[in-house]
C-alpha cells in the first residue's frame, strides 16, 4: 500500500503536538489564576496537543494493517527496529543520568550500572508509547483479520468498551452500576487499538462533501464544548483536569478523528518543495518524541504565553538535531529508517 502524503504532514504535526504538550503541562497545571486569560490560552493549545499520541496511532494503523504481514516480519522487522530504537535512546538517557550522578559526585560503578539497568527496562515517563506500539504489532496479524472482515463491528465495540462504559462508571446517579462498570475498567479491554484500527478506516473511506463538512462541523462542536467545559470545571474545582478531553473521553476521540481526517482533508493533494521538506521531517517523529524530555528543563522556568512560543521553539530545536543525526550514518540507528 502506498502512503499518502497527507499522513505525513499528520505526523509532523503530531510531532510539534506532543513536545508541545509537555512543554506547557507545567504551566498548564500551576498557572490557573482562577482560570485567568493566559491559563485558557495554554488550555487550548493543551487541548489540541492530547490529540497527538491517537494521531500517531492512526498513521501507525494504516501502515501496519494495509497488507498482510507474517509474524516472522512483525517480530523481525517492525517490533525489532522499535526494540532497537527503544535500547539506543535508553542507552542515551542513562548515560545522562550517569552525567549527573557525577555532578553530585554520587557517581560509583553501581550506580551508573544501576542506572543503565533501570533505563533500558522500566524506560521513562514518556517511553510507554513504545510499548504500547510494539503491543498492537504484535497483535496486527488478528487485527487485519479483523479490518478485512468486520472492521465496522470492531469499532462499534471498542467505542462501547473505551468511551462509552468508562464515562458511564463516572455517573454517580447510577448508584450499584457504577461500581460494577468502574471495577471492569473498560478501556483496557481494546484501548489504543480502538485509534489503531480507527486509523485504517478513516484511510479507506470516501471523502465526499457530507463527510467533509460533518468532519469540520464535528471538530468546531467537539473543540468548543470540550474546551468551554474543561475552563468551567477549572472555575468549580480550583484544579485543571483534562478527563473532558482525554482521548478515551467523547471530545477527545472526536477532536482526534477528525483533525486526523482533515489533515487529509487538506493535504491529499499537495505536492512541491514544502511536501518535500515535510517528507524529510515525517520520518523523526520518533526521535523527536523520545529526545525532547532531556531538553524540557530549557522551558520549565517560562510563564504564561510564552511557553507556548517556547514549546514551538523547542520542537524547531528538535527536528534540526534529529536532521544533525540523519546525516550521521553512525548515529541512524536512533531513526526509524
Amino acid at each position: 500500500m502506498q502512503k499518502k502524503l497527507w499522513i505525513n504532514y499528520a505526523k509532523v504535526v503530531a510531532a510539534l503536538m506532543v513536545v508541545m504538550q509537555h512543554s506547557i503541562s507545567h504551566e498548564w497545571v500551576n498557572n490557573l489564576d482562577n482560570g485567568n486569560s493566559a491559563w485558557r490560552i495554554i488550555n487550548f493549545v493543551f487541548m489540541l496537543s492530547r490529540t497527538s499520541v491517537p494521531i500517531f496511532f492512526m498513521c501507525s494503523g494504516i501502515g501496519m494493517l494495509g497488507r498482510e504481514r507474517s509474524f516472522k516480519e512483525i517480530y523481525t522487522k517492525n517490533i525489532w527496529e522499535l526494540l532497537r530504537i527503544y535500547i539506543c535512546w535508553m542507552v542515551i538517557y542513562g548515560l545522562y543520568d550517569a552525567y549527573r550522578l557525577c555532578c553530585g559526585s554520587l557517581a560509583t560503578p553501581r550506580t551508573i550500572i544501576n542506572v543503565f539497568i533501570k533505563n533500558i527496562i522500566f524506560g521513562r515517563y514518556h517511553t510507554w508509547f513504545l510499548v504500547a506500539l510494539i503491543g498492537l504489532y504484535a497483535i496486527t496479524p488478528y487485527l487485519y483479520l479483523i479490518v478485512k472482515y468486520n472492521v465496522s463491528y470492531f469499532i462499534c465495540l471498542s467505542i462501547l468498551f473505551t468511551i462509552v462504559f468508562p464515562y458511564l462508571a463516572r455517573v454517580e446517579e447510577l448508584g450499584r452500576l457504577y461500581k460494577v462498570i468502574e471495577n471492569v475498567n473498560m478501556n483496557f479491554v481494546v484501548g489504543y487499538t480502538l485509534y489503531f484500527v480507527v486509523g485504517y478506516y478513516l484511510y479507506q473511506i470516501r471523502l465526499t462533501k457530507k463527510v467533509k463538512i460533518a468532519t469540520i462541523i464535528c471538530l468546531g462542536i467537539s473543540s468548543l464544548l470540550g474546551y468551554l467545559l474543561s475552563c468551567h470545571n477549572v472555575l468549580l474545582q480550583g484544579a485543571a483536569c483534562q478527563e473532558i478531553y482525554n482521548e478515551f473521553s467523547l471530545f477527545g476521540f472526536t477532536m482526534s478523528i477528525t483533525i486526523f481526517l482533515l489533515f487529509r482533508i487538506l493535504f491529499d493533494k499537495k505536492e512541491g518543495k514544502v511536501s518535500k521538506r515535510v517528507l524529510d521531517i515525517s520520518r523523526f517523529g520518533i526521535g523527536i518524541y523520545l529526545i525532547h524530555p532531556l531538553f524540557l528543563p530549557f522551558v520549565t522556568e517560562i510563564h504564561g504565553v510564552w511557553v507556548v512560543c517556547a514549546g514551538f521553539l523547542l520542537w524547531l530545536g528538535m527536528v534540526l538535531i534529529m536532521k544533525i543525526i540523519s546525516m550521521c550514518p553512525g548515529l541512524r540507528v536512533l531513526l526509524i529508517k
